[in-house]
């Protein structure tokens, strides 16, 4: 691709790879209080992490871009970092739902339902809907694009934009 202010070129080294150009803007700030924040086409990546080291026009992560996109958070998640997202996640919430359900309500609970709404039966096709809200839960960690969106998923619970 050629643009005005210069081209990028691109080699595949993985098998069926797809190529997409994004920008990745990061800001270091050095003095009594060094900061550093990144963006990922226009939008704030906290969770992110631009390693110290200096780069330069020679350094092979300009060079492969694979590098920092790593550091970025954009690579694809490991298949361990998606296992302990099952592990340190997923499986304390549904040991801490059944507790939960195991303890039942507490008792000085009481109903948020309307009076009217008290009465109303459960509609057996409902229960599709109901549970289906579980099998996204379980599926997401699988589907998660990038070890970005993987974390905000596990630190957050959900994602602010597509990974």
């Amino acid at each position: 691709m050629s643009f005005a202010a210069g081209a990028i070129e691109w080699s595949c080294l993985m098998p069926r790879a797809r190529a997409r150009v994004v920008t990745v803007v990061w800001m270091e700030w050095d003095g009594e209080v060094s900061k550093r924040a990144t963006w990922l086409d226009g939008v704030p990546q906290p969770d992110t992490h631009v390693d110290a080291a200096p780069l330069s026009r020679s350094s092979p992560v300009n060079a492969d871009g694979r590098a920092l996109a790593a550091r970025a958070g954009l690579r694809p998640p490991t298949g361990s970092e998606r296992t302990a997202v099952y592990v340190w996640v997923l499986v304390p919430w549904v040991v801490a739902l059944y507790v939960a359900r195991a303890l039942g309500p507490a008792p000085d609970a009481f109903s948020t339902a309307p009076p009217f709404e008290r009465a109303w039966p459960v509609a057996p096709w409902t229960e599709g809907v109901y549970v289906s809200a579980y099998l996204f839960v379980a599926a997401a960690p699988l589907v998660a694009r990038s070890s970005g969106g993987l974390r905000r998923l596990a630190v957050s619970g959900a994602s602010r934009r597509s990974s």
